[in-house]
């Protein structure tokens, strides 16, 4: 589940960490293309596509289950903090197969249509 990429690590290039510090005290600057080549942004677009391209993403976001997106995020709030483990991912998923967006999920995927998922 985690990798730099997937983990909220803004400052990770290929499993090594930036020193966050260092570029916050230094004031280093970056063109976009090298932020993405860092890690440190998803996409790279025009100023005339940012609008539907962020609106793409927020859909795209949108779409997913919210008990399992609030679950990535406890997970990824705790390995930020030192607290992750595999231990609280099992617990995470364990509380998430019981619930109705999991069934939902799996449903879709058998009857193979789009998931509707109750808002929380």
């Amino acid at each position: 589940m985690r990798s730099p990429a997937s983990a909220g690590c803004a400052g990770c290039v290929a499993g090594y960490r930036l020193p966050p510090r260092a570029l916050v005290y230094s004031g280093r600057t970056f063109t976009a293309a090298r932020a993405k080549d860092l890690g440190l942004v998803l996409d790279v677009v025009k100023s005339v596509d940012l609008a539907a391209h962020c609106e793409k993403l927020a859909s795209r976001i949108a779409r997913n289950a919210p008990l399992a997106l609030a679950a990535a995020k406890r997970l990824f709030v705790a390995d930020d903090v030192g607290g992750g483990s595999a231990e609280l991912e099992l617990v995470e998923a364990q509380q998430l197969v019981a619930t109705a967006d999991w069934h939902e999920g799996l449903t879709t995927r058998r009857n193979k249509r789009s998931p509707v998922f109750e808002p929380k």
